[in-house]
């Protein structure tokens, strides 16, 4: 079901408030032991959490289906909640968001940006596991920067206290037509696969509150 206008822009602010109230989190805090509800050390990082909780937030349903990396039909969510019928499967988080029918693919040439809590994918070419990483865009600052919320800041094993989500401020450039997050923290510059377009999935209210 895509929202209107108006419910689209409470879903947007709602998404965007409650995504700047969590962050930043350190591991084994209580923020992220909500965000990462379920999480296993040692298998992967929590990148894919925050979105999920987003998701959760705004009580996106199991009417929203999608394809895990096996390939099978399940819901969206990636996220154990029996009230949004979601479901927490190790390592399925990336894929539910990128098989989405709200997924909107980045190709060369198309001017279009995220919105306040769509849902960004950024990817290595050639690809590479390690570099896949999505985060939740909140805004453009200016034509290069975006300020994004991103959990997965810490290794896998990471100890308790480690620096896990964090508000950051992404430079962004064009790319043989297409967006590339520049280089940063050690990892090489990423091309935008896409990003989950949050105005056209079905929610279980429109009630957002305005503030």
């Amino acid at each position: 079901m895509k929202l209107n206008s108006e419910f689209a822009a409470l879903a947007r602010a709602f998404a965007g408030r409650r995504v700047r109230a969590v962050l930043p989190f350190n591991r084994g805090d209580q923020s992220e032991r909500d965000v990462c509800a379920g999480y296993g050390r040692g298998y992967g990082t929590t990148c894919s959490f925050l979105p999920h909780w987003m998701l959760a937030q705004l009580q996106a349903t199991s009417e929203n289906k999608s394809k895990g990396v096996s390939g099978t039909t399940r819901p969206l969510l990636n996220r154990n909640s029996p009230t949004l019928g979601g479901r927490l499967v190790p390592g399925d988080g990336i894929s539910t968001i990128a098989n989405s029918p709200a997924f909107v693919r980045h190709r060369k040439g198309n001017a279009a940006l995220p919105q306040t809590g769509d849902i960004v994918i950024i990817q290595a070419d050639p690809y590479k596991q390690s570099y896949e990483h999505v985060f939740v865009f909140l805004r453009q600052i200016d034509a290069t920067t975006w300020e994004t919320g991103e959990a997965g800041q810490a290794r896998s094993d990471a100890a308790d206290g480690a620096v896990d989500g964090v508000l950051k401020q992404r430079k962004m450039s064009l790319r043989n037509g297409l967006l590339h997050a520049d280089a940063a923290d050690g990892v090489p510059s990423r091309y935008v696969q896409g990003w989950l377009d949050i105005s056209n999935l079905d929610y279980l209210t429109t009630g957002w509150p305005a503030a």
